[in-house]
């Protein structure tokens, strides 16, 4: 363990401080941690003189603490000086240990007068408080004195504490981090006990406002000084599944989307992974298994429909890049991290005269399962406009730099495997703009980038292909049961072929029933949606006329061409959509 600058106890981890100590030997029969870790600040915020300030500070207390366990009743000791640590602090005690109070009489004799004076709701003020108040002393000496009338502090840190620090250690975004605060102080609403220690109903917190939406900016912090919602928090360590439960039923008694309770009890429960990780906390996650479970909601992804690939196509896009990139995942059904790493010359050839997408693990990234490993046959879509879409080593490497630019700004370190998955939400996040403000897609949430999956598995169902082609072409697992286990999973190539270039002729082939949501086909798009869906179900439309020409990007060999629109349905000769 490595100190900064002769400063014991005081190590660095990221772009923050961190106090580290372990365990006095003594204490390791009563204390499971072999080290003490607390997030000290940031360093960009800290100076190196205040955060050895804070080191001493923390020396102190675990000094006091372990002094603590060390006289009398262990067992309890440290619960009594952590309730009392809080208390004394609110009323101008400074933790002191044993041997530095009954040095000097006088101080004794002060703290014993200060104990006297204090008085708060009439109720009588625990022994082992008192004890730790006093620098945990004898009983004998606590019995001498008078029994003062404060009610006992909650022991231990609420989650909002423990988020807090959490954020300073392992902060991600600003949002995910602003998130797991937010959760963090809805726990602290839901899950509320009294003065006795016993949990308070969940309808009476929601009588007194417990989770009611804060106001934004500098308001938030008097507004929350003005609640007053009963009992206390529950320290975070003393949490249980139950507890979870109920922050659960709060949640959705508020009006939250299954989707919303899911994401504050998933981040809850990360926390508290991490939590116990760095307290060595032996103890079930109590917020696994409490998030409701939300498949198959309505706000699943739908395939798109044939008016919604016209508009895709006839985008006036800035880079020939990402038309190539959207035109790539329609006519092979992939997502945008499946773009990272793909060489050409080697994921991308021709075999046996079929050219194909070979998706499959790289340096760059894995696969989400093994079925995903995959060829994929090119049809619509040429072999140079498929080089073109891929993500070079150049992108790639600018993806990285503009992450880790924006990370050292946040002051947080970069963590290297995530780097594909964030590069996927960044590519997944520019095509979506792309679509939406310089195509004019609708702007609707069951309409993205990722829906060109979908509507190539709609297409593959509709045009009658099997079971196992649609599998290996999607790379989904083969269907359960007897219809999974009897014949051959193999296909060759050539079938794939077919079985893809049938599928392209029905694509976007949804019925408008669909898209009952408002926005999904707007008004004025709807009439251009009806004639499409005539057109397309007398035979006459089989894919999208392309609209500005398609790319010209050279020699080279092509794949299979689709017609647009049948010389019957346009009035004139169709010129093939060479992709």
């Amino acid at each position: 363990m490595k100190s900064v600058d002769g400063i014991e106890h005081l190590t660095i981890r990221g772009s923050s401080y961190v106090y580290v100590r372990r365990v006095p030997s003594d204490m390791r029969g009563i204390e499971k941690r072999q080290f003490i870790r607390r997030a000290i600040g940031k360093i960009k915020k800290l100076s190196l003189e205040d955060a050895r300030r804070k080191v001493d500070a923390m020396d102190r207390d675990f000094d006091a603490y372990w002094d603590s366990l060390r006289c009398g009743d262990a067992d309890r000791a440290a619960k009594a000086y952590a309730s009392a640590l809080h208390t004394a602090r609110l009323f101008g005690f400074s933790p002191a240990s044993m041997s530095e109070i009954t040095q000097s009489p006088d101080e004794l004799q002060r703290r014993l007068a200060k104990l006297d004076s204090i008085t708060v709701q009439d109720q009588p003020f625990a022994e082992d408080a008192a004890r730790g108040l006093l620098g945990a002393v004898p009983a004998e000496a606590v019995r001498a004195a008078r029994e003062p009338s404060v009610p006992p502090a909650r022991v231990g840190r609420t989650a909002e504490d423990i988020a807090q620090e959490d954020i300073a250690l392992h902060g991600a975004g600003r949002t995910t981090n602003r998130r797991i605060l937010r959760g963090a102080m809805l726990l602290d609403e839901f899950v509320r006990v009294d003065e006795s220690g016993d949990l308070i109903p969940l309808e009476a917190l929601l009588a007194a406002g417990a989770g009611d939406e804060p106001p934004q900016g500098k308001k938030q912090k008097e507004w929350r000084k003005s609640r007053a919602l009963p009992g206390e928090p529950l320290p975070f360590d003393d949490i249980r599944h139950a507890h979870a439960l109920q922050m659960r039923r709060g949640l959705q008694a508020k009006g939250d989307q299954p989707n919303t309770v899911k994401t504050r009890l998933n981040n809850l429960r990360s926390l508290w992974t991490r939590w116990s990780r760095m307290s060595e906390v032996d103890r079930p996650n109590p917020f696994s298994g409490s998030a409701p479970s939300v498949k198959n909601q309505d706000s699943n992804k739908l395939p798109f429909h044939l008016v919604h690939l016209e508009i895709i196509e006839r985008g006036r896009y800035v880079h020939n890049s990402t038309r190539a990139q959207l035109r790539l995942m329609r006519a092979c059904g992939i997502g945008p991290k499946e773009l990272i790493g793909i060489r050409p010359g080697v994921d991308i050839d021709a075999e046996d005269g079929v050219p194909h997408l070979w998706i499959r693990k790289n340096g760059r990234r894995g696969v989400k399962a093994e079925k995903r490993d995959r060829l994929i046959p090119l049809v619509s879509v040429s072999i140079e406009e498929a080089r073109l879409a891929c993500l070079s080593d150049d992108e790639y490497d600018q993806w990285v730099a503009r992450l880790e630019a924006r990370d050292r700004k946040a002051g947080r370190s970069t963590e290297e495997h995530m780097l594909p998955e964030r590069i996927a939400n960044s590519v997944s996040g520019k095509l979506n703009d792309a679509i939406v403000k310089t195509a004019g897609l609708p702007d609707a949430k069951r309409l993205t980038v990722n829906c060109f999956r979908h509507t190539l598995k709609h297409a593959l169902r509709v045009s009658g292909a099997a079971a196992h082609l649609q599998a290996r072409i999607m790379g989904h697992a083969l269907e359960k049961g007897a219809a999974g286990i009897y014949g051959t999973p193999h296909a060759e190539l050539l079938d794939l072929q077919a079985t893809m270039i049938a599928a392209h002729t029905r694509l976007g082939h949804v019925p408008l029933a669909a898209y009952d949501r408002e926005g999904e086909i707007p008004d004025a798009i709807r009439p251009r949606a009806e004639e499409l869906a005539r057109l397309a179900k007398a035979g006459a439309m089989q894919t999208i006329p392309a609209s500005p020409p398609p790319l010209r990007l050279g020699a080279g060999p092509t794949t299979t061409r689709i017609w647009p629109i049948s010389a019957a349905a346009s009035g004139s000769t169709p010129t093939p959509a060479a992709r």
